[in-house]
């Protein structure tokens, strides 16, 4: 049986007293040694944890790192995206989002964020992702038309491994699904959004969606279980502002026909000095 006796040196991490015990030991008699102190438990323990995530962190990047994102996402951030004015209460919930990511991710509240083609939401989602990538989160930026293929590739052998790909986006710290709804529906695909979106609502972790779909309209295109978790722990967004695709595409409009009109005035001009 093992017994203690009296305190004797103190530890010399923390200066607490330590005490001695001793036990008895099979052909050797009474075996006297001092305790391991508990901030020296503490710290093994904590350090075995800060190592359980960095790996944990590690496998994640691995599968879904910033690289992934593709170049026009990877450069996305909030001063790079600053919103029309229809677009100013969704683009600051979201720096919201970013500003309370401590809080978000003990509670496990997410984003819904809807809207119109090329409004800008995957360009908010992608900008919380990397600015969380820049703190050491391990988030992950997942269009789910893209992931979904990728999954089943793996049923054909292409070497990845469908449930390492799963536990990345079940585990991550933050996952974002863009696109939802734009995939084409199956029981399939149904299940499988199901998985992620119900393991990741046990867990309480955060997930963001982006969508083009109506809110209401979302059970639809991923079932109504999923979309009763997502209303659930989803903040609802929508994004009203116009198509920046299309204001692209009107000022290069507007840039040609500039330059045109330039040309056709400076050969006019040319013409009459003749």
């Amino acid at each position: 049986m093992i017994s203690t006796v009296q305190l004797s040196s103190n530890c010399l991490h923390c200066g607490q007293p330590l005490k001695d015990i001793s036990f008895p030991l099979p052909g050797r008699g009474l075996i006297r040694t001092t305790a391991t102190c508990q901030c020296v438990l503490d710290r093994v323990e904590a350090e075995r944890i800060a190592q359980a995530e960095r790996e944990r962190s590690l496998r994640i990047k691995a599968l879904f790192d910033a690289s992934q994102l593709g170049p026009r996402f990877a450069a996305c951030t909030f001063e790079t995206g600053k919103p029309v004015e229809t677009a100013e209460r969704v683009f600051q919930a979201a720096r919201g989002y970013v500003d309370q990511w401590p809080k978000q991710k003990q509670t496990g509240d997410g984003l819904l964020i809807s809207g119109g083609p090329g409004c800008g939401k995957s360009h908010l989602a992608a900008a919380i992702v990397n600015e969380l990538l820049s703190r050491g989160a391990a988030a992950v930026f997942a269009n789910v038309p893209d992931v979904l293929g990728r999954l089943r590739r793996t049923y054909g052998g292409s070497g990845e491994s469908e449930t390492r790909i799963l536990n990345a986006l079940v585990d991550a710290d933050l996952l974002v699904l863009d696109d939802v709804g734009a995939q084409k529906w199956s029981e399939w695909v149904e299940e499988t959004l199901y998985y992620i979106v119900n393991s990741r609502y046990g867990a309480k972790l955060p997930i963001i969606i982006t969508t083009n779909a109506e809110p209401q309209d979302l059970g639809d295109a991923i079932g109504f279980r999923t979309q009763s978790r997502i209303e659930e722990t989803c903040a609802m967004l929508i994004n009203k502002a116009p198509s920046y695709r299309r204001i692209v595409a009107r000022d290069r409009v507007k840039r040609e026909e500039e330059v045109e009109e330039r040309w056709e005035q400076r050969t006019t001009g040319m013409s009459r000095s003749r």
